[in-house]
């Protein structure tokens, strides 16, 4: 019982770490301080779920509470890799201009399939952030969910004002 709780204080630590950085990114200026800030804290999410998925369902977090914090902490990963992605099919978006016409045609197609895509894994995400029951949650964690949320809902308008846009060249 006492490794258990020693185990989820250890978590706890890391991903009020992770949290505490995503809630105060600049997520509108992405420049190297920004990619180093959320390459951080995703390895900080990813060693707290990996350590999590160690302990198990236990005394100290049970089966539902488990499900959840592993749900919440898959959630802030996923929202990361997603926002990565974003921000490279942008560059690739914004590069497609300075290309000739056969290339600009393909990069087109490649850049719209992706955004596409980040477009569905936005809404997926969209379902599993309202899907957490943040009562099972610890309070301190909550908060970065709401952040997440609301991050994603403007990713969400973005891709599609983006698409719009690039439909225009199709």
């Amino acid at each position: 019982r006492q490794m258990c709780i020693r185990d989820r204080a250890e978590i706890d630590s890391i991903e009020k770490s992770a949290d505490g950085r995503l809630k105060i990114m600049d997520f509108s200026n992405t420049d190297e301080i920004f990619s180093s800030q959320l390459a951080a804290s995703k390895n900080q999410y990813r060693d707290a779920i990996d350590m999590l998925y160690a302990l198990g369902p236990s005394p100290c977090l049970s089966g539902f509470a488990y499900e959840t914090r592993v749900k919440s902490l898959q959630l802030k990963i996923d929202f990361l890799d997603v926002y990565s992605a974003m921000y490279e099919n942008d560059l690739k978006a914004g590069n497609i201009f300075y290309t000739t016409t056969p290339q600009f045609r393909t990069g087109l197609v490649e850049v719209m399939d992706e955004y596409e895509n980040i477009r569905q894994r936005i809404l997926f995400l969209q379902v599993l952030g309202r899907d957490i029951d943040r009562t099972l949650l610890d309070p301190q964690f909550t908060g970065t969910i709401g952040t997440v949320r609301g991050e994603l809902d403007m990713m969400l308008d973005s891709v599609d004002a983006k698409m719009s846009f690039l439909m225009e060249y199709r």
